[in-house]
């Protein structure tokens, strides 16, 4: 684990990495591993061993910072033999007073995902990065606070406090990994603040809890193998706000509650015994299953405002941010290892070439744009003004198809294809990324128009995403390994695939809304698309996601007639 006091640690280093959680952590070994030469200090304010389950937020990945720590790191065995691997995102939108979770409208796939990704216990895991820290010659300090950050033309100074005993060391680069505390952020005045006011309180039980004990009812328990649904990262979705289970490996289920504070008070969950009454209220299953394991309460942790954005990530005066320490945007979907993979991959990169003597100012700023301009944007943009849709089973089922369709489609593919880094493929695909953005902001638009329009209430039926067979197919190809010719075109060819998405989507929604600024827009993307390859196949794959209402039937669309 940590150096000992006894160790004499030198005063240089090429790289000081300020905090020692799975942001930092994970960007010392990424940077070891490119350039083993590279002398690194990690000093983290957490005494290590740190505690399993009881610890940090943030256990879910999705597929790409799955891949990031399983294959780009190289922990695959730890990742599947002593984490768990998770059944994809699942849903259960209300219904009925949310007494009986067998009669919630379900979204969330029938069997494991093409491409895996899993539920970290994060004590765990960082337990096994420090460990790996050291056995690769990282020089790791736990149990100290960073008292001062000073930064110079040639190198920069940090002083640290650790048993009592003040440290002061220099390195050419600083690498900001300190979560929310965001040393360098709040030094440098870099915060900014975004439109997405969402709150959230969570804790953790020494229990398992499987919310397939919820329910007796026949067909549902019958739709998949029993005891399945549990490795989900399940959802209770409501009206501004959503409720998470994660089952973690040490037997310990990670709860939270995020809210809109629109739409919900954060004084209603700003303790544990608040969020008892809250959950009542809205999600009484889920209140009882915690009620009756209170006892069993490891821990309880709030954060209100929780996403912001910074004015840049990558400096030319030698520093980086990493993790939450410089954007963080929202739980839902499980971003925050991904967001790390992203910016410790294009961090590794700009030191260990800088180190080598190669001019960086170009790549830099590249770089910033692109994490902050592209990466940051499209990702706020799925839940800036979007709680509202929470509650609403058509079109959030929508908008996960949507959002996923999106996020396999253009930026996982770039980085299961180790492209970030290629600055001539990037900057060719350029206008390619601008497409991608242009259909994100009409689309989420879209979705809110659509949600605010549509009051119907629809069957207890369950939709599995990935048995969309477009969807499937596009998340499978992350892992196709195509050449540059292969790959742009295939970038190309999932943004087609989105343009007929989002005309079905918008055709669906259209006879709800009046005339709107993207009517126009959409109508001739319709016209582009009609009797393509891909809108046959989108209208043919769709069936299952519009639901049907209780209150009024809505008959599906032929989909011969409409692909002809």
């Amino acid at each position: 684990m940590p150096e000992e006091e006894s160790v004499a640690l030198p005063r240089q280093y090429d790289v000081i990495i300020l905090g020692g959680g799975l942001a930092g952590l994970t960007a010392a070994l990424q940077m070891r591993q490119r350039r083993p030469e590279t002398t690194i200090l990690v000093a983290d304010r957490r005494a290590h061993p740190v505690p399993e389950a009881a610890f940090k937020v943030g256990e879910s990945t999705g597929e790409l910072g799955a891949y990031y720590v399983s294959d780009i790191l190289g922990f695959r065995e730890h990742v599947q033999l002593r984490q768990l691997t998770k059944l994809g995102l699942r849903m259960f939108f209300s219904s009925e007073g949310n007494l009986d979770i067998g009669r919630r409208m379900e979204l969330g796939p029938f069997e494991h995902l093409p491409v895996p990704a899993y539920q970290f216990d994060r004590g765990r895991l960082e337990n096994f990065l420090g460990g790996e820290c050291l056995r690769q010659g990282v020089h790791f300090l736990d149990d100290c606070r960073v008292c001062g950050v000073e930064l110079g033309d040639e190198s920069h100074r940090v002083t640290l406090l650790r048993g009592g005993k003040e440290l002061t060391m220099e390195a050419r680069w600083l690498v900001d990994g300190s979560g929310r505390t965001s040393i360098l952020r709040r030094k440098l005045g870099l915060e900014v603040e975004v439109g997405h006011k969402a709150s959230a309180a969570w804790f953790r039980i020494q229990d398992e809890i499987d919310l397939e004990d919820w329910s007796s009812e026949p067909v549902w328990r019958q739709r998949m193998l029993p005891g399945l649904r549990r490795f989900s990262t399940n959802h209770l979705m409501g009206p501004g706000y959503w409720v998470w289970l994660i089952p973690l490996a040490s037997k310990a289920t990670s709860v939270g509650i995020v809210i809109d504070e629109e739409m919900h008070s954060f004084q209603g969950i700003h303790r544990f015994e608040d969020c008892l009454e809250w959950l009542a209220k809205h999600e009484p299953q889920c209140a009882t299953a915690v009620e009756e394991r209170r006892h069993l309460l490891m821990d309880f942790l709030t954060v209100k405002h929780f996403a912001y954005s910074s004015s840049k990530v990558f400096s030319p005066d030698r520093w980086c941010l990493t993790g939450v320490a410089g954007v963080f945007t929202d739980a839902l979907y499980s971003p925050g290892t991904d967001f790390i993979g992203v910016a410790n991959t294009l961090t590794t990169d700009l030191i260990s070439r800088a180190l080598d003597g190669e001019d960086v100012g170009e790549r830099l700023a590249f770089y910033d744009d692109f994490f902050l301009n592209f990466w940051f944007d499209i990702a706020l943009r799925l839940f800036e003004g979007q709680y509202p849709i929470m509650g609403n089973a058509q079109v959030m089922s929508a908008k996960i198809i949507w959002d996923f369709c999106i996020y396999w489609g253009v930026p996982s593919l770039l980085f299961f294809h180790g492209k970030l880094c290629d600055l001539e493929f990037m900057k060719a695909i350029t206008p390619e990324l601008r497409r991608c953005q242009r259909l994100q902001e009409a689309m989420q638009e879209l979705m809110r128009a659509w949600s605010l329009a549509d009051s119907q209430v629809y069957e207890p039926k369950q939709v599995d995403y990935v048995g969309v067979v477009f969807m499937g197919n596009m998340q499978r190809g992350l892992l196709a390994g195509l050449d540059d010719a292969r790959l742009a075109a295939k970038v190309t060819t999932n943004l087609d695939l989105a343009e007929c998405l989002a005309v079905e989507l918008w055709k669906k929604a259209a006879p709800l809304l009046g005339s709107r600024p993207e009517d126009e827009w959409l109508a001739e993307l319709d016209r582009k698309t009609v009797g393509t390859a891909p809108r046959a196949a989108v209208i043919r794959d769709l069936e299952d996601v519009w639901l049907r209402s209780v209150d009024q039937p809505v008959e599906l669309r032929d989909a011969v007639q409409m692909a002809s």
